[in-house]
């Protein structure tokens, strides 16, 4: 008796640890991969968003005076003012501060319709792009007075964006005027991103390879980004409109988050005890709780119940327990036992209806009773501005930034007839010694990651200012872009060791 109590203490530990191990693999190793900080917001820092606009191959800054630089130097000097802006001195900081003065003394002075008219004969300039199309590699040379006036376009339009508003109330209103300016037809008959857009056209059909894409495409970002606004601004509109429509302001306001109850399990008197620890010394087996549970984190995307949802859970029920069915009736529940009737409340409780249903279901009324449904409010905003100026060229526009995306993939091989996306990287003179091109490779990539950077936002914007505009806007983006396989182009993003990605490009 006294042995088979020992051969049983004795298999004890391997049934422990054949658990462990079980447990380890069920939950796939989440615990070694280390967490990615990263800050969700519409840009990154100042400085930051400025520097992503040069590359390394540009002109190196040079000590003259102000008169004695080139347009490039003093580019270069302006933003490394911008720069200081951030510095932990104060003397530092008044001296740069200077700088986004002089941003709103010029926009005051009616600089940017000058700046657009400036771009957009540039643009026009038919010599430059015949000697581009000439050339058998384009360089960055090729692009000088567009960098010119891109980079003084987007200076501002990064200065205005980042600009305190509650430093005065002068430069509040000059701020505000701003944001309304550049939402208007600027020098010309076109919004600003539509000239952007139209840049991207010609880039891509290789008739213009010597456009600067990077520059273009951040400042159609940051274009959008001011124009419609950005997270913050997306998500005041989401609950004014909801309001407006009568629905609660979220799903967190009508189904607010609780903290579920875990009660203490005690192990059953046949459970192996899953420590060290066995027995005592009378026999009986002691529970050991050095390995305690995680804490409880509730997730931050709760699932939502659709009015879909509960006629399905009726008609199921129905069938079940009273053997028909009643289309359209989510009220009555005669018949239906009581679990039946708790479990369709909860469901009611956490039912949430969307702005795209309701939009989908006044488009439907619209169409079967023309005559009286039929009047449709069409909102006047910024959005819809922007979309009925796209919408004669957005499969085109859809088309031509996924291009750019594909050439920009990580994984994507070079084929002869992918456009040139690296024009405005490389130098006329390409790098004779080992550290230049060392350096020439680092640009490439970051330029890359920037492009992709730029258009990911685009993108993003222009799907969640589409939706709540109305729904069927983002499901005609949308379309296009799945028509342009723009879903297997993302799998190739992800198709890679994302934590390594990016150990290796923060590594030292």
């Amino acid at each position: 008796m006294e042995g088979s109590i020992d051969r049983k203490q004795r298999g004890i530990p391997k049934l422990r640890d054949l658990l462990r191990r079980q447990r380890r693999e069920s939950e796939g190793q989440l615990d070694s991969t280390p967490d990615v900080e990263f800050t969700y917001d519409d840009a990154d820092r100042k400085s930051a968003e400025i520097a992503e606009l040069y590359s390394y191959t540009e002109d190196k800054l040079g000590y003259q005076k102000w008169t004695e630089m080139k347009p490039a130097e003093r580019r270069k000097f302006l933003f490394l003012v911008l720069e200081t802006c951030e510095a932990a001195d104060l003397d530092v900081r008044l001296k740069a501060a200077r700088s986004q003065h002089n941003v709103f003394l010029l926009y005051k002075m009616g600089i940017m319709p000058l700046l657009i008219q400036l771009l957009n004969m540039e643009i026009e300039n038919a010599d430059a792009a015949i000697s581009a199309l000439h050339k058998p590699s384009v360089s960055i040379a090729d692009s000088e007075m567009l960098r010119v006036y891109l980079n003084i376009i987007y200076t501002i339009v990064e200065v205005m964006r980042c600009a305190d508003p509650s430093e005065s109330v002068e430069l509040a209103q000059a701020q505000n005027a701003f944001f309304n300016e550049l939402s208007q037809p600027l020098g010309g008959d076109e919004l600003l991103p539509i000239l952007l857009l139209e840049m991207i056209l010609k880039y891509c059909a290789g008739s213009c390879p010597h456009f600067p894409i990077k520059k273009i495409l951040l400042l159609l970002w940051k274009t959008i980004l001011i124009s419609l606004g950005g997270l913050e601004d997306l998500a005041k509109k989401k609950e004014a409109l909801r309001v407006a429509r009568g629905l609660p302001a979220s799903y967190e306001v009508q189904c607010p988050p609780q903290q579920p109850t875990v009660k203490e399990r005690t192990p059953a008197p046949h459970t192996p005890p899953l420590s060290g620890t066995d027995s005592d010394s009378n026999g009986e087996i002691v529970w050991d709780r050095s390995e305690e549970e995680p804490p409880y984190r509730p997730p931050k995307l709760r699932p939502k119940v659709r009015q879909k949802d509960v006629e399905v859970f009726l008609d199921n029920t129905r069938n079940k327990f009273v053997g028909f069915q009643l289309r359209g009736d989510c009220q009555t529940i005669a018949g239906l036992p009581g679990p039946i009737h708790e479990g369709l409340s909860i469901l009611k409780k956490h039912m949430y209806v969307s702005l795209s249903e309701i939009q989908i279901k006044e488009e439907e009324e619209a169409m079967n009773r023309p005559f009286t449904k039929g009047n449709l409010n069409v909102p006047s905003n910024r959005v819809e501005q922007l979309y009925e100026a796209m919408l004669p060229n957005l499969p085109q526009y859809v088309i031509a930034i996924l291009k750019i995306l594909l050439a920009a993939a990580p994984t994507a091989k070079p084929k002869t007839e992918s456009i040139n996306i690296l024009a405005d990287v490389f130098p006329q003179d390409m790098p004779s010694s080992v550290l230049t091109s060392m350096k020439l490779g680092i640009d490439v990539n970051r330029h890359k990651e920037i492009i992709v950077k730029a258009i990911s936002a685009i993108l993003f914007l222009l799907l969640k200012h589409y939706k709540m505009n109305h729904i069927y806007q983002f499901e005609y983006m949308s379309q296009h872009l799945v028509f342009a396989n723009c879903i297997p182009l993302i799998l190739k993003y992800l198709n890679q060791n994302i934590s390594a990605f990016v150990a290796a490009k923060n590594t030292c």
